[in-house]
């Protein structure tokens, strides 16, 4: 019983009806799986060039490289097939064609238009840091909780260039990120406003654990400190409410410059109570 048939060049004579050897559909199935996971690679490394607007000359000197084996050898063997009771032989041709050096940068521009949104989100996301002594590349985004560990343990390095990026990061991360509180309270006190701003701003993107913080530096010793808490929780929406009845106790011992501010956090979280 013949399992091979259909695609063909051409109609087999007679006397090629018998030379179809089924080892070489087999052979020409997994030359096509390895075009196609090719072309593939060569769209997502394309789509990652453009997202990272650098110039894709390297890549495509790379890939040509890569595919002409693969390539050259599928065309011989789907010109062999010609002509006889190949499924693959058609098949072969085609995905040879496309991953052709020269022609596949084409295919694959064509493709990586369809992968691009997933390239740029994978671009945006990525950072380099430098944890210990060696460079760590992690992905940051809503919720990336394997991110927060790392980020951890440079919010406890004082001496860390990147300790300001991974301050803005673990607010990113949100809710998640929870374990990163401590630091980032003891951060908000740095003397350093922006740094000092940031991290509160941090806090309320956390949530839960990062309000509680807040509240606890409404007591600070330091002017700046309570200040900083202040106006962080006037951004802080919903889950900001729990320190309203903090701030109309504070408020009577703050001097005008802060009452104001007091004003403006009760008032605006009170908006989002009534919202609701």
């Amino acid at each position: 019983m013949r399992i091979y048939r259909a695609h063909r060049f051409a109609q087999p004579s007679s006397k090629s009806r018998g030379q179809a050897d089924p080892r070489l559909d087999t052979f020409a199935l997994l030359l096509i799986m390895v075009d196609l996971f090719l072309l593939g690679l060569f769209a997502w490394k394309e789509a990652r060039v453009e997202a990272a607007g650098s110039s894709p000359s390297r890549l495509i000197l790379y890939m040509s490289l890569l595919s002409a084996i693969p390539s050259v050898v599928g065309l011989s063997l789907a010109w062999f097939m010609r002509g006889k009771a190949y499924l693959f032989a058609l098949p072969l041709l085609f995905a040879s064609v496309m991953t052709f050096p020269g022609l596949q940068y084409g295919f694959a521009t064509i493709a990586a238009k369809h992968v691009l949104p997933y390239a740029q989100m994978e671009y945006a996301t990525r950072r380099t840091y430098t944890v210990g002594k060696a460079p760590v590349t992690l992905h940051v985004y809503p919720g990336s909780r394997d991110a927060v560990a790392p980020l951890v343990h440079i919010l406890q390095d004082p001496n860390s260039p990147d300790r300001t990026a991974a301050v803005m990061d673990v607010g990113v991360i949100g809710p998640p990120a929870a374990e990163a509180v401590p630091y980032l309270s003891q951060i908000m006190r740095n003397r350093d406003r922006g740094v000092s701003y940031l991290a509160s701003q941090s806090l309320v993107k956390i949530g839960g654990a990062g309000i509680d913080a807040l509240i606890q530096a409404l007591s600070a010793d330091e002017d700046r400190v309570r200040l900083v808490a202040i106006v962080a929780l006037q951004n802080a929406g919903p889950a900001g409410r729990p320190a309203i009845p903090e701030l109309e106790k504070r408020w009577s011992k703050e001097d005008p410059a802060i009452r104001s501010q007091i004003d403006i956090a009760i008032s605006n979280l009170r908006r989002t109570r009534n919202a609701l």
